[in-house]
């Protein structure tokens, strides 16, 4: 239960002011710009229980206490699992740095006696500096007083780079992935009873109080480190981040958007409505497809999550399954009578502040029909290279290739390898450093909006395949065009010589490598001096899933894996050191791997291959021609996550071919 809002007219402006007065960063307003703050501030009253803050809320707040108790806590997943930060009386206040730096801290503040607290959101104090350019002034004077002041607390504090620290990989596992994220910090050095830690903000006395608490078994140092520099490992170090809520935690509310844009709750309708509790659960677990099959009797439903298949409910009554498959096919608009062709459809769910979208599939099987709802949930991070391809010799090797002004790059890989988000992020940093492009793409289906693209859906139906939808785009003056897939030998041709016309093309290809992807175009006769001049270069991509970071153990001396990975290329010949494995733990899904990690391979096409391309030479001529300098393999970057910890040695194995290519590594 969240608190109320009360007039702020039922306390004295002056106590309101005086308590505003008290939060550091407003110290050197003026009584009228006070005033003008005290306005605009909410003022709330709380029951014992009752939370002013939750974790997966998206607005900012700074908190005042007038009076009672409160406490600030960190969920760890389960309803009475809380890891408490601090606790908040009179004249106490909570939230400086989420609303000044707008990086959203996922904590809980609870009520722990009816009392009463001043708010103050990150959208109010906007307002306000925008509004009000002596009260930007007057703030701006009151942050580096109060930097300054953090520094004097803490002592002299030196800014460090994380890429000077060579044990990283192994520090940061001192510290929960979720604390780390929250703090925005990560041990850096361990040496003995001593540990380096670095954090953004190192002036936070209360995140360094809480970090010191988690290592007490450590004299625990700062460094200071720019956000940026943490992003960029985090994404490494960290994992995904799976949230506070398990997959079977409720949605406040849970909405069906109906193609009119009408929003209705989505209700359960009697103890054996499965339906709400299986929309739950999906976006919960982070599943990316939903399998409702005929099974038995009844049914059963599985989740898909990080590319692994978990039953949801084993056992469903026929009842059951007839209800939630006809309920999906009302939702999607499809036809509920018809139980003998596939149909296909789509309807959206907004849980909380989510919008989420459910791709439907129904086909006809033997028991009845089969449904799959493919979850696409918005997510920020796919736009962004960085936080696909984890090594930066890779990241360069493709940024290099997507900087391009003209020709083709592809990107390959097999079926949910993640080709569309990787050229999504390419567009995105192709855009970020020019925003004059005019960017157009062929996609079937839409995976993502980007409101910097036209985005053209391919309709078979009415005509538009890629083919003709890349020629009639050909005339309406396109900097950059992305071709979802080449799917035969006239998009290829097509896409060839729109390359060849001073376009820089991005598509994909379904080809297990590189070098594959020379001889699948050879296939689709694509003729070899086109395909020569054009081709700039090939990323192949696959998925393995992610060890969860925070349930990692190392993997007892194994000779007989280590032989088999240096038999394949990953490990060097004299390799000595530590692989890990995922453990059981309480998260989901279990076994201690959480979230997947991209394998990246990437060629540019050399003056020699150029050559060999030409002349349409066999696979063994080119892999001979393939130069170390330009290409970097599946197994060289097996081995960095390996040796980062990111993946399990088995895991790796099962995505290299058994002949390794013959050149040296």
């Amino acid at each position: 239960m969240r608190a109320t809002v009360v007039n702020a007219t039922e306390m004295d402006a002056t106590e309101i002011v005086a308590l505003v007065r008290t939060v550091p960063i407003f110290h050197t307003l003026s009584k009228d710009q006070l005033e003008q703050l005290a306005d605009a501030a909410d003022v709330r009253t709380c029951d014992r229980g009752e939370l002013l803050a939750e974790p997966t809320s998206q607005e900012n707040e700074l908190f005042i206490v007038v009076e009672g108790e409160f406490r600030v806590y960190l969920p760890r997943g389960g309803a009475d699992s809380k890891h408490e930060l601090a606790r908040l009386g009179p004249g106490d206040y909570f939230g400086v740095i989420p609303v000044v730096t707008g990086q959203h801290a996922p904590v809980a503040i609870e009520s722990l006696q009816p009392g009463r607290v001043i708010a103050l959101s990150e959208r109010t104090i906007g307002e306000l500096f925008e509004n009000s350019p002596g009260f930007a002034r007057a703030m701006w004077r009151s942050l580096g007083s109060h930097v300054a002041q953090s520094i004097d607390r803490i002592g002299v504090v030196f800014f460090a780079e994380l890429d000077s620290f060579p044990n990283l990989s192994s520090t940061s596992r001192l510290l929960p992935p979720r604390i780390s994220r929250v703090c925005q910090s990560l041990v850096v050095e361990h040496d003995g009873d001593r540990v380096t830690v670095a954090m953004v903000n190192p002036g936070d006395a209360q995140a360094r109080a809480f970090l010191v608490d988690v290592l007490r078994q450590f004299r625990v140092e700062f460094v200071a480190v720019t956000e940026d520099d943490f992003s960029r490992h985090a994404a490494r170090l960290l994992g995904a981040d799976v949230g506070v809520s398990g997959p079977d935690t409720p949605f406040d509310r849970l909405m069906h958007v109906s193609s009119a844009g009408e929003a209705v709750e989505v209700p359960q309708k009697g103890e054996d409505d499965v339906l709400p509790g299986l929309l739950t659960s999906a976006i919960r677990g982070g599943a990316s497809d939903v399998h409702i099959e005929p099974h038995d009797e009844g049914g059963r439903i599985r989740l898909r999550v990080d590319g692994r298949m978990f039953p949801l409910r084993a056992d469903i009554a026929a009842r059951q399954f007839h209800q939630l498959i006809s309920r999906i096919k009302v939702m999607s608009e499809l036809d509920i009578t018809s139980i003998r062709r596939p149909q296909d459809g789509r309807f959206l769910v907004r849980a909380n502040d989510q919008r989420i979208e459910f791709r439907v599939s129904v086909t006809p099987c033997h028991g009845g029909e089969k449904v799959v709802l493919r979850v696409v949930a918005p997510n920020p991070d796919f736009l962004d290279l960085p936080n696909l391809i984890l090594t930066e010799s890779v990241a360069a090797f493709a940024r290099e290739m997507f900087q391009s002004p003209s020709g083709l790059v592809l990107v390959t890989g097999p079926t949910g390898a993640g080709k569309t988000t990787t050229l999504y992020a390419a567009l995105n940093g192709i855009e970020g450093r020019d925003h004059t492009l005019n960017i157009v793409t062929i996609e079937d289906p839409v995976e993502h909006n980007l409101d910097f693209a036209t985005q053209i859906q391919v309709n078979r139906e009415l005509g538009l395949d890629f083919p003709n939808i890349l020629r009639t785009i050909l005339r309406q003056d396109p900097d950059v065009i992305l071709v979802g897939e080449i799917r035969d030998a006239e998009s290829a041709a097509l896409a060839l010589e729109a390359a060849m016309t001073g376009h820089l093309v991005l598509s994909s290809l379904h080809t297990y490598d590189a070098l594959e992807t020379l001889v699948r175009l050879q296939d689709l006769e694509v003729k070899p001096y086109l395909l020569a001049s054009a081709l700039k270069g090939v990323i192949s991509q696959q998925l393995l899933p992610r060890l969860c970071p925070g349930c990692t153990e190392p993997i007892p001396s194994d000779a007989a894996v280590v032989a088999r990975l240096k038999t394949l290329g990953v490990l060097e010949a004299d390799w000595s050191g530590v692989l890990y494995r995922g453990k059981d733990c309480e998260g989901f899904p279990p076994g201690g791997e959480s979230g997947r990690v991209g394998v990246y391979e990437t060629m540019f096409v050399t003056e020699q291959l150029r050559d060999l391309i030409d002349r349409a030479a066999p696979r063994s001529e080119l892999e001979k021609a393939l130069d170390q300098q330009y290409f970097f393999s599946f197994p060289r970057y097996c081995r960095f996550l390996l040796k980062e910890g990111l993946a399990a040695p088995e895991r790796v194995e099962r995505i290299l071919p058994k002949k390794p290519l013959s050149f040296p590594r």
